[in-house]
């Protein structure tokens, strides 16, 4: 599993059990299939598609996070990513990440995966934003549409590549969350429980995405004028 603080920590509610566990256990009970972790506080998609991560986990410049954290762990049949609340949020990057740098690194983190012989990428979306967190949340809301669209894209156009638990939907900003980004102990059993479900599925794609044809191409060559965001994909 590839992440940040929401894959390996509770943030400051001491009742929540990190997602991460909670899907290990279920997984895990077969007896054959091990589960592993490449996550880092902090870290966004940017420090693992590109060197010199800035990610709380490292002691400096060095290679992306990708070659730290998940080229230990493979091979592996599954990866399953959900990244992207760090890049919003000012707390961890200099600025917000655009959602067409997001794209571009996230396109490169995937391709790594297929690349390294992955048979299986799940990626969910990153999640919707608790008001009153942030310097600018208007950015930070926009930056987090764009990063779904971003997400949906790159699952409709990479072969082995799908769309996990729709997290930017499924959460609730109201109930599930702690903080500014940290899930609760309600919001991390809501995370595992729609994760253990589409791993145990046959890979799909969400609805709609067929109609969107033209502008995913567009969107993949990045060729959309910087703040233009596709619609809505249920």
């Amino acid at each position: 599993m590839i992440g940040a603080s929401t894959s390996f920590i509770a943030a400051n509610d001491p009742r929540a059990t990190p997602y991460f566990a909670h899907v290990k256990r279920a997984l895990e009970a077969d007896g054959e299939t091990r589960v592993v972790n490449a996550a880092c506080p902090c870290a966004s998609v940017l420090d693992f598609a590109y060197p010199d991560p800035e990610a709380a986990c490292t002691d400096g410049p060095g290679p992306p996070l990708y070659d730290q954290l998940v080229t230990p762990q493979l091979p592996a049949a599954t990866a399953v990513v959900l990244i992207g609340g760090n890049d919003a949020w000012s707390a961890c990057e200099p600025r917000i990440t655009t959602g067409r740098e997001y794209l571009q690194a996230l396109r490169t983190v995937v391709a790594r995966l297929t690349r390294d012989g992955v048979q299986r990428v799940v990626l969910m979306t990153p999640m919707p934003a608790p008001a009153g967190h942030e310097e600018d949340p208007a950015g930070r809301a926009r930056a987090l549409v764009e990063y779904r669209s971003a997400v949906l894209l790159v699952a409709a156009m990479t072969p082995g590549v799908e769309v996990g638990p729709d997290l930017y939907h499924l959460m609730s900003t109201e109930r599930h969350f702690h903080d500014g980004i940290h899930p609760n102990a309600i919001g991390m059993i809501r995370i595992a429980e729609a994760l253990v479900r589409h791993l145990a599925d046959r890979p799909h794609e969400p609805a709609g995405l067929e109609g969107l044809a033209d502008l995913q191409r567009l969107f993949w060559e990045s060729d959309l004028p910087e703040g233009l965001v596709p619609p809505r994909v249920p």
